[in-house]
Protein backbone atom coordinates (compact mmCIF):
# COMPACT_ATOMS: atom_id res chain seq x y z
CA UNK A 1 0.00 0.00 0.00
CA UNK A 2 1.12 3.23 -0.75
CA UNK A 3 0.71 6.63 1.51
CA UNK A 4 -0.04 9.82 -0.14
CA UNK A 5 -0.38 13.02 1.33
CA UNK A 6 -0.55 15.77 -1.05
CA UNK A 7 -3.12 16.11 -4.17
CA UNK A 8 -0.72 16.30 -6.46
CA UNK A 9 0.54 12.87 -5.78
CA UNK A 10 -2.76 11.14 -6.18
CA UNK A 11 -3.39 12.87 -9.15
CA UNK A 12 -0.58 11.14 -10.39
CA UNK A 13 -1.47 7.62 -9.04
CA UNK A 14 -4.86 8.25 -10.63
CA UNK A 15 -4.46 9.06 -13.54
CA UNK A 16 -1.83 6.55 -14.03
CA UNK A 17 -4.52 3.75 -12.95
CA UNK A 18 -7.13 5.13 -15.48
CA UNK A 19 -4.29 5.31 -17.97
CA UNK A 20 -4.66 1.39 -17.72
CA UNK A 21 -8.38 1.36 -17.71
CA UNK A 22 -8.28 0.13 -14.18
CA UNK A 23 -11.49 -0.15 -11.83
CA UNK A 24 -10.94 2.40 -8.44
CA UNK A 25 -13.21 1.46 -5.36
CA UNK A 26 -13.47 4.21 -2.72
CA UNK A 27 -13.64 4.30 0.81
CA UNK A 28 -14.04 7.32 3.26
CA UNK A 29 -12.90 7.38 7.41
CA UNK A 30 -12.02 9.71 9.99
CA UNK A 31 -9.87 7.49 11.68
CA UNK A 32 -9.91 4.98 14.51
CA UNK A 33 -10.83 2.32 12.63
CA UNK A 34 -12.47 -1.03 13.08
CA UNK A 35 -14.35 -3.84 11.57
CA UNK A 36 -17.33 -1.90 9.80
CA UNK A 37 -14.18 0.12 7.59
CA UNK A 38 -12.23 -3.69 6.99
CA UNK A 39 -15.52 -4.67 5.90
CA UNK A 40 -16.40 -1.87 3.54
CA UNK A 41 -12.40 -2.23 2.15
CA UNK A 42 -12.53 -5.77 1.19
CA UNK A 43 -15.48 -5.52 -0.41
CA UNK A 44 -14.32 -2.48 -2.41
CA UNK A 45 -11.01 -5.00 -3.07
CA UNK A 46 -12.98 -7.97 -4.55
CA UNK A 47 -14.95 -6.09 -6.84
CA UNK A 48 -12.01 -3.61 -8.17
CA UNK A 49 -8.66 -3.64 -9.38
CA UNK A 50 -7.43 -0.17 -6.70
CA UNK A 51 -8.95 0.91 -3.54
CA UNK A 52 -8.49 4.15 -2.34
CA UNK A 53 -9.57 5.00 0.96
CA UNK A 54 -8.96 9.14 2.37
CA UNK A 55 -7.90 8.80 5.93
CA UNK A 56 -9.18 12.78 7.31
CA UNK A 57 -7.54 12.20 10.58
CA UNK A 58 -4.94 15.38 10.40
CA UNK A 59 -7.69 17.55 8.62
CA UNK A 60 -8.78 20.31 11.32
CA UNK A 61 -10.50 23.59 10.84
CA UNK A 62 -12.01 25.98 13.13
CA UNK A 63 -15.01 26.83 10.82
CA UNK A 64 -15.67 23.58 10.82
CA UNK A 65 -17.04 23.41 14.42
CA UNK A 66 -18.15 19.97 15.76
CA UNK A 67 -17.56 18.70 12.69
CA UNK A 68 -14.26 17.69 13.55
CA UNK A 69 -13.80 14.48 15.24
CA UNK A 70 -12.73 14.51 18.96
CA UNK A 71 -11.89 10.54 19.23
CA UNK A 72 -8.32 9.86 19.31
CA UNK A 73 -6.78 8.24 16.13
CA UNK A 74 -3.47 6.12 15.57
CA UNK A 75 -2.39 6.70 12.14
CA UNK A 76 0.25 3.68 12.07
CA UNK A 77 -2.50 1.23 13.29
CA UNK A 78 -5.05 2.10 11.06
CA UNK A 79 -2.44 2.03 8.11
CA UNK A 80 -2.02 -1.23 8.77
CA UNK A 81 -5.42 -2.22 9.35
CA UNK A 82 -6.61 -0.71 5.73
CA UNK A 83 -3.25 -2.12 4.15
CA UNK A 84 -4.19 -5.74 5.62
CA UNK A 85 -8.32 -5.33 4.68
CA UNK A 86 -6.86 -4.74 0.67
CA UNK A 87 -6.71 -0.91 0.22
CA UNK A 88 -3.77 0.37 -2.40
CA UNK A 89 -3.25 3.91 -1.92
CA UNK A 90 -3.93 5.47 1.72
CA UNK A 91 -4.64 9.15 0.91
CA UNK A 92 -4.76 11.46 3.79
CA UNK A 93 -5.65 15.47 3.33
CA UNK A 94 -3.98 18.08 4.76
CA UNK A 95 -6.71 21.07 5.06
CA UNK A 96 -4.62 23.68 4.30
CA UNK A 97 -4.29 22.21 1.09
CA UNK A 98 -8.00 21.06 0.98
CA UNK A 99 -9.21 24.50 1.90
CA UNK A 100 -6.22 27.14 2.41
CA UNK A 101 -9.07 29.33 3.02
CA UNK A 102 -13.01 29.01 4.47
CA UNK A 103 -15.31 27.90 1.47
CA UNK A 104 -17.56 30.00 0.49
CA UNK A 105 -19.68 27.48 -1.63
CA UNK A 106 -21.99 25.68 0.60
CA UNK A 107 -23.43 22.00 -0.11
CA UNK A 108 -26.73 22.00 1.52
CA UNK A 109 -29.49 18.90 1.07
CA UNK A 110 -32.89 20.67 3.35
CA UNK A 111 -35.29 17.97 2.24
CA UNK A 112 -33.27 15.39 3.88
CA UNK A 113 -32.63 17.34 7.12
CA UNK A 114 -34.89 15.29 8.92
CA UNK A 115 -36.16 16.80 12.56
CA UNK A 116 -34.23 15.07 15.37
CA UNK A 117 -31.74 13.44 13.43
CA UNK A 118 -27.96 15.11 12.55
CA UNK A 119 -27.87 18.22 13.23
CA UNK A 120 -28.03 20.35 9.69
CA UNK A 121 -25.28 22.26 9.69
CA UNK A 122 -23.28 19.05 10.75
CA UNK A 123 -24.85 17.69 7.85
CA UNK A 124 -24.48 20.24 5.30
CA UNK A 125 -20.39 19.93 6.28
CA UNK A 126 -20.15 16.33 5.97
CA UNK A 127 -21.95 17.25 2.10
CA UNK A 128 -19.41 19.74 1.18
CA UNK A 129 -16.28 17.64 2.41
CA UNK A 130 -17.81 14.17 0.82
CA UNK A 131 -18.43 16.59 -2.56
CA UNK A 132 -15.21 17.84 -2.52
CA UNK A 133 -13.58 14.26 -1.85
CA UNK A 134 -15.27 12.22 -4.31
CA UNK A 135 -14.74 15.14 -7.34
CA UNK A 136 -11.67 14.83 -6.33
CA UNK A 137 -11.24 10.87 -6.77
CA UNK A 138 -13.38 11.25 -9.71
CA UNK A 139 -15.07 7.85 -11.42
CA UNK A 140 -14.99 5.41 -8.87
CA UNK A 141 -17.30 3.07 -7.02
CA UNK A 142 -18.22 4.62 -3.35
CA UNK A 143 -18.55 2.04 -0.68
CA UNK A 144 -20.31 3.36 2.36
CA UNK A 145 -22.32 1.58 5.65
CA UNK A 146 -26.25 1.35 6.30
CA UNK A 147 -24.82 2.58 10.39
CA UNK A 148 -24.46 6.02 8.54
CA UNK A 149 -27.99 5.49 6.72
CA UNK A 150 -29.06 9.50 6.76
CA UNK A 151 -25.40 10.65 5.74
CA UNK A 152 -25.72 7.50 2.66
CA UNK A 153 -28.89 8.92 1.53
CA UNK A 154 -27.69 12.34 1.31
CA UNK A 155 -24.58 11.32 -0.11
CA UNK A 156 -26.26 9.44 -3.30
CA UNK A 157 -28.85 12.55 -3.64
CA UNK A 158 -26.17 15.09 -4.20
CA UNK A 159 -24.27 12.73 -6.10
CA UNK A 160 -27.03 12.90 -8.69
CA UNK A 161 -28.27 16.24 -8.04
CA UNK A 162 -24.54 17.79 -9.20
CA UNK A 163 -23.66 14.77 -11.65
CA UNK A 164 -20.57 13.72 -9.24
CA UNK A 165 -18.18 11.41 -11.35
CA UNK A 166 -19.92 8.36 -9.02
CA UNK A 167 -20.16 5.28 -10.93
CA UNK A 168 -22.75 3.71 -8.07
CA UNK A 169 -22.51 3.53 -4.87
CA UNK A 170 -22.10 0.12 -2.84
CA UNK A 171 -23.78 -0.15 0.57
CA UNK A 172 -22.48 -2.56 3.32
CA UNK A 173 -24.94 -3.60 6.12
CA UNK A 174 -23.23 -2.58 9.65
CA UNK A 175 -21.06 -4.70 11.04
CA UNK A 176 -22.44 -5.12 15.28
CA UNK A 177 -20.92 -6.35 17.79
CA UNK A 178 -21.81 -10.04 19.92
CA UNK A 179 -24.57 -7.92 21.57
CA UNK A 180 -25.86 -5.90 18.37
CA UNK A 181 -24.33 -2.77 19.35
CA UNK A 182 -22.94 -1.29 15.99
CA UNK A 183 -19.17 -1.10 15.97
CA UNK A 184 -18.39 2.62 15.58
CA UNK A 185 -15.16 4.78 16.32
CA UNK A 186 -17.45 6.56 19.42
CA UNK A 187 -17.78 2.98 21.49
CA UNK A 188 -14.35 3.60 22.68
CA UNK A 189 -15.48 6.38 25.05
CA UNK A 190 -18.01 4.78 26.70
CA UNK A 191 -17.39 3.17 30.05
CA UNK A 192 -17.97 -0.46 30.67
CA UNK A 193 -20.96 -0.03 32.48
CA UNK A 194 -22.27 1.90 29.65
CA UNK A 195 -21.31 -0.29 26.92
CA UNK A 196 -23.20 -2.92 28.31
CA UNK A 197 -26.16 -1.07 28.45
CA UNK A 198 -26.02 0.56 24.60
CA UNK A 199 -27.52 -3.16 23.40
CA UNK A 200 -30.96 -1.21 24.44
CA UNK A 201 -30.61 0.75 21.04
CA UNK A 202 -30.37 -2.15 18.85
CA UNK A 203 -32.52 -4.32 20.88
CA UNK A 204 -35.40 -1.43 20.97
CA UNK A 205 -35.00 -1.88 17.06
CA UNK A 206 -35.24 -5.12 17.00
CA UNK A 207 -38.65 -5.37 18.83
CA UNK A 208 -40.32 -2.58 16.78
CA UNK A 209 -39.27 -4.18 14.16
CA UNK A 210 -41.05 -7.91 15.15
CA UNK A 211 -44.50 -5.64 15.76
CA UNK A 212 -44.15 -4.57 12.55
CA UNK A 213 -43.60 -8.23 10.68
CA UNK A 214 -46.65 -9.00 13.14
CA UNK A 215 -48.63 -6.55 11.22
CA UNK A 216 -48.60 -3.71 12.99
CA UNK A 217 -48.66 -0.42 10.19
CA UNK A 218 -48.81 2.59 12.26
CA UNK A 219 -45.62 4.80 12.52
CA UNK A 220 -46.52 6.12 16.00
CA UNK A 221 -47.38 3.17 17.99
CA UNK A 222 -44.03 1.85 16.16
CA UNK A 223 -42.38 4.88 17.49
CA UNK A 224 -43.30 4.24 20.95
CA UNK A 225 -42.45 0.73 21.14
CA UNK A 226 -38.55 2.18 20.52
CA UNK A 227 -38.96 5.13 23.01
CA UNK A 228 -40.57 2.58 26.01
CA UNK A 229 -37.81 0.11 25.57
CA UNK A 230 -34.85 2.82 25.39
CA UNK A 231 -36.52 5.36 28.03
CA UNK A 232 -36.11 2.80 30.59
CA UNK A 233 -32.07 2.43 30.88
CA UNK A 234 -31.16 6.08 28.77
CA UNK A 235 -31.94 8.87 27.61
CA UNK A 236 -33.75 9.24 24.24
CA UNK A 237 -31.90 11.51 21.87
CA UNK A 238 -34.27 10.86 18.63
CA UNK A 239 -36.42 7.81 17.48
CA UNK A 240 -37.84 7.69 14.23
CA UNK A 241 -39.90 5.25 12.01
CA UNK A 242 -39.55 6.96 8.69
CA UNK A 243 -39.48 5.85 4.81
CA UNK A 244 -35.68 4.67 3.57
CA UNK A 245 -35.47 8.22 1.65
CA UNK A 246 -36.35 9.62 5.25
CA UNK A 247 -39.68 10.65 5.08
CA UNK A 248 -42.32 10.86 7.26
CA UNK A 249 -44.90 8.06 6.34
CA UNK A 250 -48.03 6.87 7.89
CA UNK A 251 -49.30 3.99 7.74
CA UNK A 252 -46.13 1.93 7.05
CA UNK A 253 -45.43 0.72 3.49
CA UNK A 254 -42.61 0.00 1.34
CA UNK A 255 -39.14 0.49 2.63
CA UNK A 256 -38.95 1.36 5.99
CA UNK A 257 -35.82 2.66 8.01
CA UNK A 258 -36.14 2.43 12.22
CA UNK A 259 -34.05 5.01 13.75
CA UNK A 260 -32.81 5.73 17.36
CA UNK A 261 -30.20 7.28 19.67
CA UNK A 262 -29.82 7.37 22.60
CA UNK A 263 -27.06 8.52 25.25
CA UNK A 264 -24.57 7.26 27.70
CA UNK A 265 -22.86 9.16 29.78
CA UNK A 266 -21.41 11.66 27.40
CA UNK A 267 -21.64 9.30 23.81
CA UNK A 268 -24.18 9.14 21.88
CA UNK A 269 -25.02 5.61 20.07
CA UNK A 270 -27.02 5.43 16.86
CA UNK A 271 -28.71 2.80 15.13
CA UNK A 272 -31.20 1.94 12.23
CA UNK A 273 -32.43 -1.12 10.77
CA UNK A 274 -34.06 -1.62 7.49
CA UNK A 275 -37.59 -3.44 7.19
CA UNK A 276 -39.63 -4.24 4.40
CA UNK A 277 -43.33 -3.38 4.74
Amino acid sequence: MKTLRNKADLDTELAALRALNKSIGWVGTSGALHEGHLSLLRHASSENDAVIMFWTGEMSFPWAGASNPSYPRDYEKDAAMAASAGAHLLYIPRGEEIYPQPPVVKVTAPGLHHPGLTDPQHLDMVALFMSKFLGMVGGCTCYMGEKDWQQLVMMRQVASDLSLPIKRFVVSPTVRDTDGVPLSSRNMKLTPENRIAAAIVPQALETAARAIAEGERDADKVRAIIVEHIESQAPLVYAHVISETLQDINPLRGPIRLMACARFGEVEILDNLGVMV
